[in-house]
């Protein structure tokens, strides 16, 4: 073994035997601490019934002919644990037969514009005001309307355009003419009114033996989260009557810390 490598091993011998004391030497102070946390989720359910049987909400009617108008009376119901910001209503999936052959799209736009939605109006919270008529008298809204969705289009035929959201209408109703949409805190139902007529325009032959299955959508929407602080206590995140972060960015009551 050459003189070189007789060094090399050497040094690398003794940088071997200093890490073995040194680790062998090695010692410190610690303490640990662990905490048990949680962070459990609310529920968003909106639910929907007849108000003058708590049925099960449909529009289901048959032999109808131009001329005749159907009303219902719905309630929304907050059943969930978190307040709801929005009910957004809208019409979708229309499939039109007759005699068993389903229509071709331009017959089933013909056909739904023979629908029109004569009123849509909002009950007052607890007797507080009048009932809000939403859409403009000077304006038709027809199903197909409804179901093209256009934003401009569903705005324009609005008595007032704030509840016309990406075209679809925010059916949740105002408490003394300030938006409260359906707490959890007070516990709230909102009364809405929906009347379609099948409207008289003469020689409606061609509508006659059509049969349309459709749905009404409504979704309900949460307002937008809140910042808890230090300096709140902890539980449930707040769903009182300001809600979240659209009013009010901070989640009432303060605590108070005390010092160690």
């Amino acid at each position: 073994m050459g003189i070189k490598q007789q060094l090399v091993l050497g040094v690398v011998t003794a940088a071997l035997g200093f890490t073995l004391v040194g680790g062998g030497t090695y010692a410190y102070f610690n303490d640990v601490q662990t905490t048990t946390n949680t962070f459990a989720t609310g529920t968003l359910k909106l639910n929907i019934k007849e108000a003058l049987n708590g049925t099960p909400f449909t529009f289901s009617m048959g032999n109808m002919k131009p001329g005749d108008s159907v009303e219902r009376s719905i309630l929304l119901e907050n059943k969930g644990s978190i307040a709801i910001k929005e009910v957004l209503f809208s019409f979708i999936e229309p499939v039109a037969k007759k005699d068993n052959a389903v229509l071709d799209e331009n017959t089933l736009h013909d056909f739904l514009s023979q629908f029109q939605v004569e009123s849509i109006s909002l009950e007052p919270k607890n007797g507080v005001g009048v009932p809000k008529e939403l859409l403009d008298p000077n304006q038709k809204m027809t199903l197909l309307d409804l179901n093209m969705k256009n934003p401009e289009n569903i705005k324009a035929k609005l008595s007032d355009p704030a509840h016309a959201i990406g075209g679809r209408i925010n059916l949740a109703t105002t408490y003394a003419n300030n938006y409260d949409g359906i707490p959890i805190k007070p516990t709230d139902t909102d009364k809405v009114n929906i009347r379609i007529k099948f409207v008289d325009e003469g020689n409606q032959n061609r509508f006659q033996g059509v049969y349309m299955d459709f749905k009404f959508h409504f979704e309900a929407t949460q307002w937008s989260g809140i910042k808890v602080r230090p300096t709140d206590p902890n539980g449930q995140v707040n769903n009182k009557p300001d809600h979240s972060a659209d009013s009010n960015d901070q989640q009432p009551p303060v605590r108070v810390v005390t010092g160690n």
